[in-house]
């Protein structure tokens, strides 16, 4: 009885139980108590030695002694004999474990006390963690990391991917699985609360085959409606109650850390967008400003194309730009590696999105010689995913900015900058001489009784020779035509008039003509500062290019789209017939 009062409160208490039981009696017997997860842990034995040291439920124990007898002491201890226990003997034993359940209680309230005062204080420097400037993922790998310092526990984060749930960090486990794969069960925040006992329920079947775990927990991390993130909690016990709740108390901390943040990343947009507009309108004020003053339209659109690069920061502008009111588009700076364009709807869109395949057909159907500017930027690795329009006020095209990796949130303040940029184009069009000498409707009125008169003087010429000279000198004293070519085959042969032409002439129009395209062709020749047009002409399947020589003027447009709506056909039957 003394080593009974001596030792209560400790665990040789139950070694003295024992003895006192048997130490008259010819008896075995053990002691079991419950643990917080509700398995059976064996604390003493005599004269019998368990299969075991822990049990899942008293009546599994029960089984292995099926011979004895079962004597409950409180809630949370058990009592096995050999022998019947009976009288003052059971009174004292169970008085006694009764006063050390007490002291266990005790005890535990004591280490609940101790782990709830450890989580708060690591609860108190995650908060100061979280206000340092870090990127999310750094953020939530803490989080993670905390939580397994806090539960004592390893913790793995899962990060949402294209087929499942990847893994992003470990702490505390060495090998845990790469991949949760999708479910419905998973996937849906409407279903996946937090936090979730996995052995109860089941939502990865890649944690599930790893039994070693007694507690295992998964805890999402939801933003916007979605399971993003996956914490995965365990420890090779069962998890109890106290444990239960500090998992618990610090989900919903997590949880409310990922809102704070989740809003303090909205704010710092938010900042940042009315920095930018700031910027972006200040910058376009202080560049409008410098592209008025500018005399000439080659210096517009270099201003243009350093304010739109400043203002928006896509990784490449190309401009193209009209020198006059003729309808080519020339590439800033020129040279022989762009092909020029030709509009040939002023109705065409503002905006493009080249990375979308109805708009890339609408631009390359648009302009002349699209397709082929596209494919000269492919092989530069040059991939543009948006297009441009600069107009005047009228409508007209003056210019096309061609962008890569333009940002998609500033599409609105772009159409204000081209309607702003386009009308001081226009008005360097309406000071400048080029609109009262060109572009009036006494010069397109001219220009056709011309191209009339083309007509009728070419109907009285008489064979191939006749014809080309007659045209020629008809182009060249009335349109200031400087080159005047023919290419077409005849049997198989090409033949091209005049025979002495320049060899960098013969390579464009040969160029042109095996590419078998129905566009007109605009070739710059810097060193001669003119521009040669190739018209293709189709007639009966025979192939026919007319091609001329001069400068880019507006007449000489015109005189182009004359030639080829109603010359081709008086042409190709001199030619062929």
């Amino acid at each position: 009885m003394d080593n009974l009062i001596q030792y209560l409160g400790t665990p040789r208490i139950f070694t003295e139980v024992l003895n006192y039981l048997f130490q008259h009696q010819d008896g075995s017997g053990l002691i079991l108590t419950k643990t917080e997860s509700g398995s059976w842990v064996v604390q003493d034995s005599r004269g019998y030695v368990p299969h075991q040291y822990l049990y899942a439920s008293s009546e599994e124990i029960q089984r292995e002694t099926a011979d004895y007898l079962a004597y409950p002491m409180g809630t949370d201890t058990l009592l096995l004999s050999s022998i019947p226990v009976e009288g003052p003997a059971l009174q004292t034993v169970v008085k006694v474990l009764e006063i050390q359940e007490l002291y266990r209680t005790s005890e535990k309230q004591s280490e609940t006390i101790s782990k709830l005062v450890y989580s708060i204080t690591g609860i108190e420097t995650i908060l100061n963690t979280i206000l340092e400037p870090v990127e999310r993922e750094e953020m939530i790998g803490a989080l993670n990391d905390a939580m397994g310092e806090l539960l004592l526990s390893f913790t793995v984060l899962y990060r949402r991917g294209d087929n499942g749930y990847e893994r992003l960090r470990t702490h505390g486990l060495s090998v845990p699985p790469a991949q949760l794969k999708f479910s419905h069960a998973n996937a849906n925040p409407l279903d996946f609360s937090f936090p979730v006992d996995l052995k109860k329920n089941p939502l990865f079947p890649e944690w599930n085959q790893l039994s070693d775990f007694r507690g295992l927990y998964g805890i999402p991390i939801i933003m916007e409606e979605v399971v993003q993130y996956v914490i995965i909690a365990g420890k090779n016990e069962a998890y109890g109650e106290s444990d239960q709740s500090i998992l618990e108390g610090l989900t919903r901390v997590i949880s409310k850390i990922i809102e704070y943040y989740m809003l303090k990343e909205e704010v710092e947009l938010k900042e940042k967008a009315v920095e930018k507009s700031n910027f972006q309108l200040l910058s376009f004020f202080k560049g409008f400003q410098y592209l008025s003053a500018q005399e000439s339209v080659s210096d517009k659109i270099n201003v243009i194309q350093d304010m739109y690069h400043e203002l928006f920061q896509p990784s490449v502008v190309l401009p193209y730009y009209k020198k006059n009111w003729s309808q080519i588009l020339w590439p800033f700076p020129e040279n022989d590696q762009y092909p020029a364009l030709y509009v040939k709807f002023v109705s065409c869109w503002d905006v493009y999105h080249l990375d979308k395949k109805t708009e890339r057909e609408a631009f390359i159907d648009d302009f002349g010689n699209a397709e082929d500017l596209l494919a000269v930027l492919e092989k530069e690795r040059r991939y543009p995913t948006l297009a441009t329009i600069l107009r005047s006020g009228d409508g007209d095209v003056l210019s096309l900015l061609l962008f890569e990796h333009f940002p998609s949130g500033d599409y609105e303040f772009l159409k204000m900058l081209n309607v702003l940029s386009g009308l001081s184009l226009h008005d360097y069009f309406n000071r400048s001489e080029i609109k009262k000498l060109e572009n009036t409707y006494e010069n397109v009125m001219k220009t056709f009784q011309k191209v009339n008169e083309l007509y009728v003087e070419v109907r009285k010429t008489i064979g191939l020779s006749d014809f080309y000279e007659t045209a020629g000198n008809f182009l060249a004293n009335q349109f200031q035509i400087s080159g005047f070519y023919l290419l077409f085959s005849n049997e198989d042969k090409r033949i091209l008039l005049p025979e002495e032409t320049e060899p960098l002439i013969q390579e464009k129009l040969l160029q042109h003509f095996n590419d078998k395209t129905e566009e007109i062709w605009i070739d710059y020749l810097p060193e001669k500062d003119a521009v040669l047009y190739t018209v293709p002409v189709s007639f009966k399947e025979k192939r026919l290019f007319i091609a001329l020589e001069s400068r880019d003027e507006s007449k000489t447009d015109f005189l182009i789209q004359l030639l080829r709506l109603g010359f081709k056909d008086l042409l190709a039957r001199i030619i062929f017939d």
